[in-house]
C-alpha cells in the first residue's frame, strides 16, 4: 500500500507536471479544484485551535464520519502549544454515521485522555485513559529531535489538534469504496456498531491493519467534522470552540491511494497535501475571485505553503469585554503551519534554522541561552483597538495602539504555535484577569485608561485587531518577501503558451495566467477570542471565531 511522507515520489512527478504552468491562475466560475477552505467546516482535514486541561478545564473532543453509507479511518494528532510537536494520535475507524468521543483532563503531571465512546481506536484506550507523552519534543522517536523547550510534560497541557481522514474502507458500499477487497469488508464488519451500540471487532483491529494492502483503504473524500468544548468544572463556563476545515487536501490521481500511517507515526501531516495547489477566494471589483496557485512546489516552494495559503489572513480581529470587573477576554492566536517554517530541516541535530516565509525568526530555545525565560519563534504583530463608540487609539502602558495617523508602533510579539492574548483593562490599574490559565509566554494587550479624573473608566468593551509584520533586520528565507513591513509567501510565476492539462485533477475549469507574481500577506492563522463573566460563584462564557482575510495581490 502506498504510504506518504512530505516529500513522496508524487512531488517528483507533480513538478514535471506542471514545469511548463504558470504557478498563478484565476479560475472561473469559483468550483474549488485544489485546497481550500470548507465553508459548511466538513472536509478531509479538521483543524481545533486549542485544547486545554490548566485552570480545571476539559476538553471534550468528538468526531463524526457524516458518510451515510462508508466506513472511513480517521487520524486523530494532539501537538502541543509551544512549537506543535505531537504529544498523542490515534488511529480511529468510523463506521457510517458513527461518532467517535473522547475527553482530555489533567492527571497532575500532564494531560491525559479517556475515551467516552466504543468506536474502535489504535491504541486501544482503557477505561483509566492514556497519559500523553514527551517523546516527540525530547527526541526519542526517530526524525525528531530534543527541542530545548523544557522535557516536562506540562507541555502537554494545552496545544491543537489535527484530524486527518485517511481514507475509505472498501467494502464496496458505495462509489467511493468500490471495489472491495476481503481486508476491506473485514475491517468493516469489525468496527460497524451492532444492535448493542458496539462494534464487535475492535480487539482484532490491530491483527487486521497490520497486514493492509493496496486498495484496502480508498482516497479520502471528506465529509468528516469534529465538535470541542472547554469545560471548566469549578465555575461551570463552558466553551465551544469553532473548528477550521480543509477540503481536497489530498486528491492524487489514483484513487488506490490513501494516506494512512500506523499511530505514533509522523505523517500524515500539513506538508501531506497532494497535488500542492491552493484556491483561495477573494474579493475583487466585480465580486468573488478565486486565486489558484498550481504548484507551490514548482513555484519554488514547499507542499505545505499550499495550506499556508488558505489559512493566511493580512489581520485578524475580534470583540472584546472587560466590563464591570466581572468579565474577561483572552484571544487565542494558532498558527498550524508554523513548525513547518521556524524548525531546522536537512538535520535534525542543529538547533538553528533561517525561517522561511511567511515568517521571519527561527525557532530558539532555553538551550542555546538566548532565550532565558521561554523557547521562541516570534511574530511580531501591530495592535488596535477601539471601545464600543468608535474611541480614539491611544498610547497605553504595555502596548502602544497605532493612532489613527499611523505612526509607527511597537510590536506584541506571538511566539509559539499556539498564543494566548490577555486583554488587561483600564490601563493596567485593575488586575490581569485570565479565561483559559496562566500560562509562560501568554501575552498581555493592555487597554488604556480614560485618563480623565472622576470620568467613567474607558475601554471596557470593543473590538481589537492585529496585523502580521516583521521584524527590522530579519533573515529572509527562499519565498520569503520582507517588504513595506509585512511577511508574505510569495510565488513566482512562469509565463506559458498552453493550457495546464487537468487530467487526474477533476473538472477544472479553463485557466488563464496573468503573468503576476502575489505575495500572500500576512500569517497562516486561526483561533477564537473567549470571553467569560463570573458572578455569584458561577462562570458565564461565550467563544467567537477570529475574523479575518486573506490579501493576495502584486
Amino acid at each position: 500500500m502506498p504510504r506518504h511522507d512530505a516529500e513522496s515520489g508524487k512531488a517528483s512527478i507533480r513538478r514535471v507536471l506542471f514545469a511548463l504552468a504558470s504557478a498563478i491562475a484565476c479560475t472561473s466560475p469559483l468550483t474549488a479544484s485544489a485546497v481550500h477552505l470548507s465553508p459548511d467546516h466538513t472536509g478531509q482535514v479538521i483543524l481545533v485551535p486549542f485544547y486545554t486541561v490548566r485552570s480545571g478545564f476539559v476538553t471534550s473532543l468528538s468526531v463524526v464520519n457524516q458518510n451515510m453509507n462508508h466506513a472511513k479511518a480517521i487520524k486523530v494528532r494532539f501537538r502541543e502549544a509551544l512549537i506543535g510537536a505531537p504529544v498523542m494520535d490515534f488511529n480511529v475507524f468510523l463506521g457510517p454515521r458513527d461518532v467517535w468521543a473522547a475527553s482530555i483532563s489533567d492527571d497532575g503531571t500532564g494531560a491525559r485522555i479517556n475515551r467516552a465512546d466504543g468506536s474502535c481506536t489504535i491504541p486501544a484506550l482503557p477505561a483509566s485513559g492514556l497519559p500523553f507523552v514527551n517523546a516527540y519534543y525530547t527526541g526519542q522517536v526517530a526524525g525528531t529531535f530534543d527541542d530545548g523547550g523544557g522535557r516536562s510534560l506540562d507541555r502537554t497541557r494545552e496545544g491543537y489538534i489535527e484530524i486527518f481522514e485517511l481514507g475509505v474502507v472498501a467494502d464496496g458500499s458505495d462509489a467511493s469504496a468500490t471495489p472491495h477487497t476481503q481486508n476491506g469488508r473485514q475491517l468493516v464488519t469489525a468496527v460497524t456498531p451492532r444492535s448493542t451500540g458496539l462494534p464487535p471487532g475492535c480487539h482484532a483491529l490491530s491483527d487486521l491493519t497490520s497486514s493492509l494492502a493496496t486498495g484496502d483503504l480508498r482516497t479520502p473524500t471528506g465529509e468528516i467534522t469534529a465538535s470541542a468544548i472547554l469545560i471548566q468544572t469549578g465555575t461551570g463556563s463552558e466553551f465551544v470552540i469553532p473548528p477550521t476545515a480543509l477540503q481536497r487536501f489530498f486528491v492524487p490521481s489514483n484513487t488506490d491511494d490513501d494516506l494512512y500511517a500506523p499511530p505514533g507515526s509522523l505523517y500524515p501531516d500539513l506538508s501531506s497535501v497532494s497535488p500542492a495547489r491552493s484556491d483561495v477566494v477573494t474579493t475583487g471589483r466585480d465580486g468573488p475571485v478565486m486565486l489558484t496557485v498550481l504548484d507551490w512546489v514548482a513555484a519554488g516552494g514547499k507542499s505545505v505553503d499550499a495550506v499556508s495559503a488558505v489559512l493566511m489572513k493580512s489581520g485578524i480581529s475580534a470583540q472584546y469585554d472587560v466590563s464591570s470587573g466581572l468579565a474577561r477576554s483572552e484571544l487565542v492566536v494558532t498558527m498550524p503551519t508554523m513548525r513547518h517554517y521556524v524548525l531546522p530541516e536537512a538535520d535534525a541535530q542543529r538547533p538553528f534554522s533561517i525561517a522561511r516565509g511567511p515568517f521571519s525568526e527561527p525557532f530558539r530555545s532555553r538551550s542555546n541561552g538566548q532565550v532565558p525565560d521561554d523557547s521562541a519563534a516570534c511574530s511580531p504583530l501591530y495592535s488596535l483597538a477601539s471601545d464600543r463608540e468608535g474611541g480614539p487609539y491611544a498610547v497605553v502602558t504595555g502596548v502602544q495602539f497605532l493612532p489613527p495617523t499611523g505612526a509607527p508602533a511597537p510590536l506584541v510579539d506571538v511566539c509559539r504555535t499556539a498564543s494566548k492574548l490577555v486583554i488587561v483593562p483600564n490601563g493596567s490599574t485593575m488586575p490581569v484577569q485570565h479565561v483559559l490559565g496562566v500560562t509562560a509566554g501568554t501575552v498581555s494587550l493592555v487597554l488604556p485608561a480614560n485618563g480623565i479624573a472622576g470620568a467613567a473608566p474607558s475601554y471596557q468593551s470593543g473590538w481589537v485587531a492585529l496585523m502580521p509584520t516583521t521584524k527590522t533586520g530579519a533573515q529572509s528565507g527562499p519565498g520569503q518577501t520582507i517588504s513595506a513591513g509585512s511577511n508574505a509567501l510569495t510565488t513566482r510565476p512562469v509565463l506559458v503558451t498552453s493550457k495546464q492539462p487537468s487530467s487526474g485533477l477533476g473538472n477544472i475549469a479553463p485557466e488563464h495566467v496573468d503573468g503576476v507574481t502575489r505575495r500572500y500577506r500576512g500569517l497562516p492563522m486561526i483561533g477564537f477570542v473567549a470571553i467569560q463573566a463570573i458572578g455569584g460563584g458561577q462562570g458565564y462564557g461565550g467563544m467567537f471565531r477570529l475574523q479575518g482575510s486573506p490579501n493576495p495581490a502584486p
